[in-house]
């Protein structure tokens, strides 16, 4: 299986678990985040009343705060 193939693996699994548990990831100014499984990116993501709004999907050692300021 290619990098490729395992990186969108792990981002579906997140998103499949952020789907049934949005609540569960820790929360930071109104942002939350979900880590992705053996790659060093993560989901982050905030709640509204009927939706969640993907932020980005952030490497965690390069610019790791390029996404502040998306709602």
């Amino acid at each position: 299986m290619t990098w490729h193939a395992r990186f969108l693996d792990a981002a579906e699994l997140e998103l499949n678990e952020l789907v049934d548990f949005p609540s569960a990831a820790p929360l930071h100014a109104g942002v939350r985040k979900r880590l992705l499984t053996n790659f060093p990116y993560a989901l982050l993501y905030s709640l509204r009343e009927d939706e969640i709004r993907i932020l980005a999907v952030s490497h965690q050692r390069r610019r790791p705060f390029y996404w502040q300021g998306r709602e």
